[in-house]
């Protein structure tokens, strides 16, 4: 079963560990494997999925390197050898093409949690008693200029407007219109902090510092952007220890070429972080 596979051990920040387990846990074939080509190694996964599945569990986030993954193609065949139903990738916020660096950080997010409510309790109580909103001003047509600059009709794949309307309220709220065609929606109330019934732990699940950080230009301000459920709106000098929160835990892998890693989201957190082009990294997204 793993007998096909050597753990890998990188320095910090690529990878750390945390009471006593490192993170994120990452494997290559064994020179003695059989993993020489992607059919193999595809037949591999098939075989060994419940084996993979219990690495994830354990670790959040499995990295594989150095396995025969070339091209689209054949990461989509890797990808559809653990048998995932796809999730369409619908509402994201970036045009993706952002101008220098590399690296994408992980960050297991019940130790965001746990770091978070030794810092700042009352505020960790507030965002489970009230939960969090997010609003959002998606421009009409794509705005490079702006870190979340895709306009409505890429955000939602269409350039009818009842038909992103449908799309929208499918994922939040409440939408509008505006004057100069842009896109307003507002989410639910959601909750920022969940429990993992899998795992017992509770998790930092929200992109509060993404969105405060990140949805700024001639549309949006932190703000309004991402508020407590109450409209009230988040402590910048919070905002700042969990940003540096984020950085202490984060650990930051460089991607090599064939490097696909598989990410719990209920456990883990990812951003991602500028790059200089050409640079290419594919995802899949899988229920």
């Amino acid at each position: 079963m793993a007998s096909q596979l050597v753990e890998v051990k990188l320095p910090e920040p690529q990878q750390k560990v945390f009471s006593g387990e490192v993170f994120p846990y990452i494997v290559s074939p064994a020179e003695s494997s059989d993993l020489a080509d992607i059919n193999k190694t595809c037949n591999w996964v098939e075989n060994n999925r419940q084996y993979v599945e219990s690495c994830l569990i354990k670790y959040g986030a499995v990295l594989f390197r150095g396995f025969p993954i070339e091209n689209p193609e054949m990461f989509d065949k890797f990808v559809k050898s653990f048998g995932y139903d796809a999730l369409p990738y619908v509402g994201g916020a970036a045009p993706r093409n952002p101008p220098e660096g590399g690296q994408t950080p992980l960050v297991l997010s019940n130790l965001v949690y746990q770091q978070m409510l030794k810092l700042n309790e009352p505020f960790v109580n507030k965002l489970l008693d009230l939960g969090v909103k997010y609003t959002r001003v998606l421009p009409n047509g794509d705005d490079p200029s702006s870190p979340i600059g895709r306009g409505w009709q890429s955000t939602y794949g269409t350039t009818n407007k009842e038909e992103a309307e449908k799309k929208a309220l499918e994922l939040v709220g409440s939408i509008e219109w505006l004057s100069d065609g842009c896109l307003k929606t507002i989410t639910d109330v959601l909750p920022a902090i969940r429990e993992d019934k899998r795992t017992g732990k509770m998790t930092w699940f929200n992109s509060v510092i993404a969105v405060y950080r990140g949805w700024k230009d001639s549309r949006n301000s932190p703000e309004t952007s991402i508020t407590f459920g109450d409209g009230s709106p988040m402590d910048p000098d919070v905002m700042t220890t969990l940003e540096n929160t984020l950085n202490e835990l984060a650990t930051d892998f460089s991607w090599k070429k064939h490097d696909v890693v598989m990410v719990d989201n209920r456990q883990v957190l990812h951003g991602r972080r500028s790059f200089v082009p050409p640079r290419q990294i594919l995802a899949a997204l899988c229920k």
